[in-house]
């Protein structure tokens, strides 16, 4: 059992090459995290991260556990499929800080929970915490791309490590 600590902290992101998360709105069943370069006033498209961390009840050395909330909305980064392919999405959640507040590790809800891993330079991995060894990530050579699951930090064109920063927006 994972239990939430305090309310998520806004944070804003984005990779080496300055492309942001902006969530683009579908149709009526959703949105979908894109990773692009913004400018000048475009910068406010970006997504403000709620970065909720969890407490777990045994160290498994795998990172920080965190669920990634889109600010202003009821969106969360989740993480399902098959667990040769699995999908990154924005999913809605109906009432977060109740079906949030504690997940069971053995529950369907660990498709919302990344393992945040820092490294010395100031990057932040997102590893799957239902799929270990997928990471979110973003095309390192597309200028517009969505931001998707990948097998493997080092996984050849995909961008894994990205810098956060405490939001003001």
């Amino acid at each position: 059992m994972l239990r939430r600590e305090g309310d998520g902290q806004p944070m804003s992101i984005n990779d080496d090459q300055d492309k942001h998360w902006v969530a683009v709105k579908q149709n009526e069943q959703g949105a979908e995290l894109i990773a692009m370069s913004l400018q000048g006033p475009n910068i406010s498209q970006q997504v403000t991260l709620l970065l909720s961390c969890y407490k777990q009840t045994s160290d498994h050395g795998s990172g920080l556990p965190v669920v990634l909330g889109i600010k202003g909305t009821n969106y969360f980064v989740s993480c399902s499929g098959p667990s040769d392919s699995p999908v990154l999405k924005l999913e809605t959640v109906v009432n977060p800080e109740e079906s949030l507040k504690t997940i069971s590790t053995s529950s369907d809800m660990t498709r919302f929970l990344f393992y945040k891993r820092e490294d010395q330079i100031g990057t932040s991995a997102f590893e799957s915490f239902r799929f270990p060894g997928w990471f979110i990530s973003n095309d390192g050579t597309t200028t517009r791309v969505k931001v998707a699951m990948c097998n493997g930090r080092q996984a050849i064109g995909r961008v894994t490590d990205f810098h956060i920063h405490a939001s003001t927006q």
